[in-house]
């Protein structure tokens, strides 16, 4: 959660460092799928079924856009992508029996727990290694981290106790689906904050949020936000995407 929840930050969006040299030092050709090695890219039709087989039901409206496509075709064709979503797995697959108890008795969907793969590669990273001083693997910021009832002090920072933050973190998103009706604008709420999220759609006349990220109200790295979302949903699901070839 890189913006605060009571002021939204007029600036370019500041992914952590850690996703950042992984995905975005190459985005000159995120969307150049013709450039890439023959028999290595998922084809628009494999990503619309497994998109499917992960929730008949779509509820966080996961997309086969061209934006999506060529993200999954970036972290399975870029070492320093398809690294990182190894090692990203591999920390999130450590938390897993306690992530999966926090969804039991909830209507969160599993793939909620795609965000931290976007935040943080579920690394515990501190405010040291970001602009905005967002911390933990779900990168709450301090702001945002009182509004939920964390304790940040010289002496105890709770964002950086897995449990405690991600808690805290399903309970804002939580929060924002119950406003908002819907869990991808309670993912979009996550990040830009729930007043700017409200703008956004009112200057986008949309509640969908690849519409509203199309926008041109809308920031100007909403798109690859998403489609970092929505890929690393579909990866999540499938990790043999990113297995070596």
């Amino acid at each position: 959660m890189l913006f605060s929840y009571n002021k939204i930050k007029k600036t370019k969006l500041h992914l952590v460092i850690a996703y950042a040299t992984c995905f975005l030092t190459t985005a000159t050709t995120a969307y150049a799928l013709d450039s890439a090695p023959k028999g290595i890219n998922f084809t628009a039709s494999e990503l619309t079924t497994a998109i499917q087989k992960i929730d008949p039901h779509n509820t966080l409206k996961i997309t086969a856009s061209p934006e999506v496509l060529s993200e999954v075709n970036h972290m399975r064709r870029n070492e320093k992508a398809r690294a990182y979503m190894h090692m990203a797995l591999e920390r999130m697959d450590q938390d897993k029996p306690f992530l999966q108890s926090e969804l039991k008795n909830t209507d969160i969907p599993q793939g909620i727990f795609a965000l931290p793969i976007v935040e943080s590669g579920y690394r515990p990273l501190d405010e040291n290694q970001n602009r905005l001083n967002a911390a933990g693997i779900w990168q709450i910021i301090p702001s945002t981290a009182k509004y939920l009832g964390l304790i940040v002090n010289p002496l105890r920072d709770d964002r950086m106790n897995t449990k405690l933050a991600t808690v805290a973190a399903l309970n804002y998103l939580n929060e924002m689906h119950k406003k908002f009706e819907d869990w991808k604008l309670a993912v979009v709420a996550y990040e830009y904050g729930e007043n700017e999220t409200r703008r956004l759609m009112n200057a986008a006349g949309s509640r969908d949020a690849w519409a509203i990220a199309r926008s041109p109200a809308a920031p100007k790295d909403m798109k690859k936000y998403l489609a970092m979302f929505d890929a690393s949903v579909v990866v999540m699901h499938n990790p043999s995407l990113v297995a070596g070839t």
